[in-house]
């Protein structure tokens, strides 16, 4: 019986729909000639009211399918691309400045949140991309979504081109409801017909099941990282806090006597990677120093006022690795002249730095900086700074030993 009550129900839809379309049909093209009449001003209301359905939540896709009815495939196209990329910056930016900041509070000191929250930002335009080529996510409720991540807003920007198949697909379905529509109506109409229709419809179903899996391997890794390593102990243990003393004549462990080394080179994850597998290196740490404030968030520091330089703390032992050997591998993996950049990276938190913590260490890194510039390695000057080591601020506990964790060798360019 419920089979037959769908079956009822699904023509008596069509039926409405019919009729719907014989009576509306003649309007269609005199609505189409109005808007044509309106000239630049019409696209221009469009793009408008595009631009506030987005940021209120109406359903997008109704606007999608009426600019193909009235504007045609080519120029409906172009004219949803344009207001879409508005209105989902719009929610964008509003979900992230308000909504994200309430979130952060609730949930910020859950490892499990930071981590799944990180792994997203490291997949930030894989992800917006994919969910973009995606029809089945809603629009507006997918930008708010996205603001509440920490994707990068470039990223962001760059994965939109993953809506254009999505676009295409509904203003030609509108392209062909308008037509149908008139024809029902009286009004004589050409029913366009492209087998881009099925390439668009392919492209979303693979991309749909691509996501899923995607997000759900992202969100399992993240989680087992977010779990501290066996035997590793956590922030704010006592063996971190004994470690991480800073003495520039060094301290007693059960190796014996080591010291502490602190280097700015960009992003911290690959630094760490590359300190930790030298022999005689004992323990190292990433975190902030530099700056202007005190005990600064990941979040904080990637704004760039903080003033605070992402840095990895070494603890090594200089019976069986120097100074001045670490100050090689710190020169060989990143380029000391690029200011406040390495590659992708750009900000004064990845800025070249070396912070002593003892005169001697200071009288060396000048030296080897100092030869490293005359040494015409470099095409242009080092820019690298040495100032005196300050407070260190350890680094949240998903960012320590972060690309270890993930079985990866390393992020670093060097």
């Amino acid at each position: 019986m419920r089979q037959y009550s769908r079956l009822i129900a699904g023509l008596a839809a069509v039926a409405l729909v019919v009729l719907a379309a014989r009576w509306l049909g003649h309007d269609v093209p005199r609505f189409t000639a109005a808007v044509d009449r309106m000239g630049v001003w019409g696209p221009v209301v469009f793009i408008l009211g595009y631009v506030v359905a987005v940021v209120l939540f109406v359903p997008a896709s109704l606007f999608t399918v009426a600019a193909g009815a009235v504007f045609g495939f080519a120029h409906g196209t172009v004219y949803v691309l344009i207001g879409a990329v508005i209105g989902a910056s719009a929610s964008f930016a509003l979900s992230r400045s308000i909504a994200r900041r309430i979130m952060e509070r609730r949930l910020g000191d859950s490892p499990r949140f930071r981590a799944i929250d990180q792994a997203v930002a490291d997949q930030g335009l894989r992800i917006v991309t994919l969910l973009r080529l995606s029809p089945i996510f809603p629009f507006p409720v997918l930008n708010y979504a996205l603001g509440l991540t920490r994707v990068r807003y470039a990223d962001y920007l760059v994965g939109m081109i993953g809506m254009v198949p999505a676009t295409m697909f509904y203003v030609y379905y509108g392209t062909v409801a308008g037509a149908l529509a008139a024809r029902l109506g009286g009004v004589p109409a050409r029913v366009p017909a492209s087998p881009a229709y099925y390439a668009l419809v392919g492209t979303g179903v693979v991309a749909t099941v691509v996501v899923s899996v995607v997000i759900t391997r992202l969100a399992g890794r993240a989680l087992a990282a977010a779990a501290p390593a066996a035997g590793t102990p956590a922030a704010g243990d006592p063996a971190v806090i004994i470690l991480g003393a800073r003495s520039g004549a060094g301290h007693a462990t059960g190796a014996g006597m080591t010291e502490t080394a602190t280097f700015g080179a960009g992003c911290f994850w690959g630094v760490e990677a590359i300190f930790r597998q030298l022999a005689g290196v004992t323990a190292t740490r990433v975190g902030y120093t530099g700056g202007e404030i005190e005990d600064p968030s990941y979040e904080q520091v990637c704004t760039d006022r903080t003033g605070h330089a992402e840095v990895v703390e070494v603890q090594f032992d200089p019976a069986r690795i120097t100074y001045g050997e670490l100050l090689t591998v710190f020169w060989e993996n990143h380029d000391p002249t690029t200011l406040n950049r390495q590659g992708a990276d750009v900000g004064s938190q990845y800025r070249s730095a070396i912070f002593h913590h003892s005169a001697a260490q200071r009288a060396e890194a000048e030296r080897s900086r100092a030869a490293i510039d005359a040494s015409g390695r470099f095409s242009a000057p080092v820019v690298t700074e040495i100032v005196a080591a300050g407070p260190f601020y350890p680094a949240e506990e998903y960012h320590q030993r972060y690309l270890e964790k993930r079985g990866l060798a390393s992020c670093h360019i060097g």
